[in-house]
């Protein structure tokens, strides 16, 4: 079982409309609908239109936005979803922080990290009261707000299940 989200970049927001939507570096076109759009099509759309629901988009200006489709459809969903959402990144930003890791109350170095990862719950699944679970990943933002890095569970040695398939 596989426990990460599927990467969803939702590119070109102009006028309060979503315009265009990749899965990492390809194109997915979901919209308009069409008679015959796949399973995956439909988890994207249900899950952007839940995330606007959320008002989880409500201050998007136009540009680039990145964040994760989770759900039923979405890698043995992990977060015990029903139906399908997709999580911007910058709410997991502001809802989704660990106050410890900011405060410096952990040492930065492998081993530290590693421990501390082993059984770190899900923020998100806390803040969504859904339940319990691992955390998938952390995601490393640089100052300047336009680079990020995720660190997975799936990276460490210690870990037994399916990698990702873009593990090094």
């Amino acid at each position: 079982m596989r426990a990460c989200a599927q990467l969803i970049r939702s590119t070109d927001i102009a006028d309060g409309q979503v315009k265009n939507i990749f899965n990492r570096q390809n194109e997915k076109l979901v919209f308009p609908p069409t008679t015959t759009q796949t399973a995956w099509e439909g988890a994207c759309m249900e899950g952007i239109a839940r995330a606007i629901q959320k008002e989880w988009l409500k201050e998007s200006t136009d540009g680039d936005y990145f964040g994760e489709l989770i759900g039923e459809l979405i890698n043995s969903n992990p977060h015990k979803l029903k139906g399908h959402l997709w999580v911007p990144f910058n709410y997991l930003s502001r809802k989704c922080h660990w106050r410890s890791w900011i405060k410096n109350q952990y040492p930065k170095d492998f081993d530290s990290i590693s421990n501390w990862f082993k059984d770190l719950p899900s923020l998100f699944n806390q803040v969504q009261n859904l339940p319990e679970a691992k955390a998938e990943g952390l995601v490393f933002y640089h100052p300047d707000g336009k680079r990020m890095v995720k660190l997975r569970r799936d990276m460490f040695d210690w870990y037994k299940g399916d990698r990702h398939k873009n593990n090094i």
